[in-house]
């Protein structure tokens, strides 16, 4: 195989396919991690016996490929039992945890944090002053989470709601969210004021070679309520929040690792409780279809109240 030409070679070199995965395990990557890497190496080899001239063009090599899936699959079978230890094994670490995570640490980079990001949100509010690019970027770390905004909808409780149709994995539910006036007020903020200045800043920097670039992430920066410093599109709000949680020295926290917390924390609450909450989170395509009819503002609202609750949020 000869990593500077792409082909289809590796499927004749099961022994160097043998070695790659190996070194995978080696650096510590976790049996589902591996695992995933056969089920895209398999997706990807199943598109070229399908999809492609390959069966016509080179059939020996059409058939090597359906070989080689064979042998995935077989991979997979042996890795299944595997992920599933691990899997138990995790849980079980959890259950023996002695100091487990709470809602409370959840949020508590945005407690840390919300001092400085007032300061930042009054100085935005004052006429006579321009925020600097860092404050921007503090601004879009604190907030970050959401794309379509001018679509939002006011509700009487005194908060608006916002949806997310596009999802960056395969959900097919539509994820919506509840923003206090405070936290609406915050959010507007940064887009009438922090938004427009860093892509006010990075279109003066921005070269000659890269006017064509320019008019296409121009279309996309349109689309995405949140760009980042360089004036690029966010597409991981996962790394910013670690860098927010490592400023102000509080444990990290994953979107993950915030949802199992949460949803762990409503073991206390009514049934009706847990679903509103487990429709909020929309872990799932099955959750979300099983809690379909619950998509209304009011439970919305609700939701996102029983949340603060857990958290012991009282603003």
């Amino acid at each position: 195989m000869d990593p500077q030409q792409p082909s289809l070679e590796f499927v004749r070199d099961r022994e160097k396919s043998k070695l790659f995965f190996h070194q995978l395990t080696e650096a510590k990557l976790s049996k589902q991690t591996v695992q995933n890497y056969h089920k895209s190496l398999k997706r990807f080899l199943v598109y070229h016996t399908h999809s492609t001239n390959l069966r016509h063009e080179d059939a020996t090599l059409h058939g090597d490929c359906r070989h080689f899936i064979e042998y995935i699959g077989v991979q997979q079978k042996c890795l299944s039992k595997q992920v599933s230890k691990e899997i138990t094994q995790k849980r079980h670490d959890r259950l023996i945890e002695k100091d487990p995570l709470t809602p409370h640490d959840c949020l508590a980079v945005l407690k840390a944090a919300r001092r400085d990001f007032l300061g930042v949100v009054g100085k935005a509010c004052d006429k006579d002053s321009v925020l600097k690019l860092t404050e921007c970027g503090f601004v879009l770390y604190y907030l970050e989470a959401v794309k379509e905004w001018d679509s939002r909808v006011s509700v009487q409780s005194g908060h608006c709601i916002v949806g997310v149709k596009e999802h960056k994995t395969a959900a097919q539910q539509v994820a919506v969210f509840a923003l206090s006036d405070e936290e609406e007020m915050w959010f507007s903020i940064y887009y009438t004021h922090a938004r427009p200045q860093v892509i006010k800043a990075q279109s003066k920097k921005r070269k000659r070679d890269e006017a064509e670039e320019e008019s296409e992430g121009e279309a996309e920066k349109e689309e995405r309520f949140f760009i980042s410093t360089t004036g690029r599109p966010i597409y991981n709000a996962s790394n910013d929040l670690n860098r927010l949680q490592a400023k102000y020295k509080v444990v990290l926290v994953t979107s993950q690792l915030a949802r199992r917390v949460f949803e762990t924390a409503t073991k206390s609450m009514s049934d009706a409780e847990k679903s509103l909450v487990a429709d909020y989170l929309t872990h799932s395509t099955v959750t979300a279809e099983k809690h379909y009819r619950m998509k209304q503002s009011g439970s919305i609202v609700r939701a996102s109240q029983l949340l603060a609750q857990l958290a012991g949020d009282t603003r």
